[in-house]
């Protein structure tokens, strides 16, 4: 398709003078979703929908994240400039979209990051049939071979019930991975409070705004000990930071699906890995 185009930017597209997900500052921005590789501040136009320009003020402020935004609903068409422009959901992170395109007869889809996996926390993956698909590939390699989550989730949630005395330590990205890894843990059947980093609990707090239920999230300061049996500690995604830090005798364990770890880097840093 010659009407979408590769730039420094980004992805271009012509017809309609806009990039998607640019990776500088531009006249106007379509973002798939909030996670900082794809939503960048200093646009003067951000189109997306709600929930990420809603990410993108708490990531950004108020000041950076456009200087002007344009709120997009799931299946709403607008038009931009000669293009017919929705947002299918991408089942990524809450509010996470694909891009879809119609031009003189044409459709393009731009995923962003996606997942078909089932996710409580967001709007699940929609297929749009299209003449041109441009995909994320980020765990495309044979190596990724992701467990089931539930599965995964039982394997903590035995080792919370076989070690009741120490504190369960996760270490989780803030946005999405967090709250769904939160969500999942509420299917399992755990619903004791969590404590959480203080960098995690205004993005859950954004989310339940939106209607995702988390329950009981307590904000866990760093310079106190965490004492409580059973508890799990969810805090921000850098293994080599967090062991030894929150007290107690603490078996740590990684959430890490976005970001897959090796084997070889699990071993390094011994952790316990929930993929």
């Amino acid at each position: 398709m010659d009407w979408l185009e590769l730039k420094p930017e980004g992805l271009f597209c012509v017809p309609g003078a806009f990039y998607i997900d640019p990776l500088q500052p531009v006249a106007h921005a379509v973002i798939t979703h909030g996670h900082s590789d794809h939503a960048r501040p200093g646009h003067e136009l951000v189109t997306g929908t709600p929930e990420t320009l809603a990410i993108m003020r708490l990531r950004m402020g108020e000041g950076r994240a456009g200087h002007t935004q344009q709120a997009l609903g799931y299946g709403e068409v607008i038009s931009i400039g000669d293009v017919q422009v929705w947002l299918a959901p991408a089942g990524h992170v809450l509010g996470s979209a694909q891009v879809v395109m119609e031009y003189r007869g044409q459709r393009a889809v731009v995923s962003g990051d996606y997942k078909r996996a089932p996710d409580p926390t967001c709007v699940p993956f929609e297929v749009v049939p299209c003449d041109l698909f441009v995909t994320e590939a980020t765990f495309g390699l044979p190596v990724f071979r992701l467990p089931d989550p539930a599965h995964e989730i039982a394997k903590l949630l035995h080792d919370v019930r076989l070690f009741p005395e120490r504190t369960h330590v996760v270490g989780c990205y803030a946005l999405g991975k967090c709250q769904r890894l939160i969500a999942l843990l509420r299917e399992g059947g755990y619903h004791a409070p969590l404590w959480l980093h203080g960098a995690l609990l205004p993005m859950c707090k954004l989310y339940e705004g939106f209607g995702v239920p988390l329950g009981n999230c307590v904000l866990q300061r760093l310079q106190r000990r965490v004492r409580c049996a059973e508890a799990l500690f969810l805090r921000l995604h850098r293994p080599l930071q967090t062991a030894g830090r929150v007290g107690c005798q603490t078996l740590l364990s990684v959430w890490h699906q976005g970001g897959c770890m090796s084997a070889r880097e699990r071993k390094r840093v011994g952790s316990n890995s929930l993929s």
